[in-house]
């Protein structure tokens, strides 16, 4: 008897122990002399304002540009290719890119769209150091009576592959050509986002990662087990369950914006309306990059204009545009692709249950064991 008390004690204790949240790892930080801090004080400072003035001179200049050379809409510019290379492939990249935007239902006619490749480090300043120099900027805004949304690709003379593989990609300028200038909140939404809900257009490529593990779990025994020291507090309240957070992870700044430094304060405080690369930390991981596009082809063109063009604040126009609160909506998008679990202090379902089936499978074997050596 005592020991199968002992045997279950032990199991109980592991239990307990796997239970156990994962102990944090403090990493002292270095030293640093005053001087130091400073120093680099003034290095940040110096790479964001020359970063919001390189944005600004891009901004003037490519929509100065684009509103000049429009023709249907569209202007390409095309990189300089990589020496060799095919001179061919750029009118296949043209035609791509036409054909991608002739496409478009519905399409806005006084939008302009422009994809300009730009060599990379452009307007950069000697010394001086630029996160997201070589990263696609999106600049949205309006010119001469037009409304226009510009990418502009920095690159170092690419490859015919490289360059083929940007055809047709139009990403977040790909709802203003349709759609138009969007609502002025709606803007600001995306603005904060840095189009990260727009990133992409591929459902495929969307449910292999939501496939996959998601982010902020813990794959055991087969189940999903969100891990509560990961992510945004609105986003576990959300798996918890609760429609108000659902809404407020999916539009609360501190939420949505990307967590990138001085990349972060280029969107805010520049023309960029994205800086791609960085739109993939807010706030349910890859699972919502294609989230408009999502609301696109399930509530369909006619309401999504409604939505897109709305002065409301987003859940406002949301609601009124698809006849759903928006907290609803993404509460039950959040437990169709990931598992939600009970808030509180006590243990997850799941822990539970398999808890007691291992103190139970323990019994057996240490009962089992007890009644064969008292037998012989």
């Amino acid at each position: 008897m005592k020991r199968w008390l002992t045997g279950v004690a032990a199991a109980a204790v592991l239990v307990a122990v796997w239970a156990l949240p994962p102990s944090i790892v403090r990493v002292p930080s270095p030293n640093r002399l005053p001087e130091q801090e400073r120093l680099q004080a003034v290095e940040r400072e110096v790479r964001q304002l020359h970063g919001a003035l390189r944005a600004f001179r891009w901004a003037d200049s490519l929509s100065g540009y684009v509103l000049r050379e429009q023709e249907g809409g569209l202007v390409l510019s095309p990189p300089r290719l990589r020496e060799g290379s095919d001179p061919a492939l750029l009118d296949t990249w043209e035609a791509t890119e036409r054909a991608t935007l002739d496409a478009l239902e519905p399409r806005d006619p006084d939008m302009v769209v422009g994809i300009v490749w730009v060599p990379a480090g452009h307007g950069t300043l000697p010394g001086v150091p630029l996160g997201g120099a070589t990263r696609e900027v999106t600049f949205v805004g309006e010119g001469r009576g037009r409304p226009y949304c510009i990418q502009a690709i920095p690159y170092h003379e690419p490859s015919a592959r490289g360059l083929l593989r940007y055809a047709g990609y139009l990403e977040g300028c790909r709802l203003y050509a349709k759609y138009g200038m969007p609502g002025a909140h709606l803007q600001d939404w995306l603005r904060t986002s840095s189009l990260g809900f727009a990133r992409t257009t591929d459902f495929e490529e969307l449910a292999q990662l939501r496939s996959s593990t998601p982010r902020g779990t813990l794959r055991l025994f087969g189940i999903n087990r969100p891990l509560l020291a990961n992510g945004d507090l609105a986003v576990q309240a959300c798996l918890a369950g609760r429609a108000e957070a659902c809404e407020r992870a999916l539009t609360a700044p501190g939420s949505i914006a990307p967590r990138m430094g001085d990349n972060a304060w280029l969107v805010a405080n520049s023309p960029a309306t994205s800086l791609r690369g960085f739109a993939a930390q807010v706030p349910f991981g890859y699972v919502d990059d294609g989230l408009l596009y999502e609301w696109e082809a399930e509530f369909g063109p006619e309401a999504f204009t409604r939505f897109w063009r709305s002065a409301e604040p987003v859940p406002a126009a949301f609601e009124a545009a698809f006849d759903v609160p928006l907290g609803e909506w993404v509460l039950a998008w959040v437990q169709g692709h990931s598992s939600l679990y009970r808030p509180g202090p006590s243990l997850p379902l799941d822990a539970l249950g398999w808890s007691m089936l291992t103190l139970a499978l323990l019994g057996v074997v240490v009962t089992a064991t007890a009644s064969r050596r008292s037998v012989g």
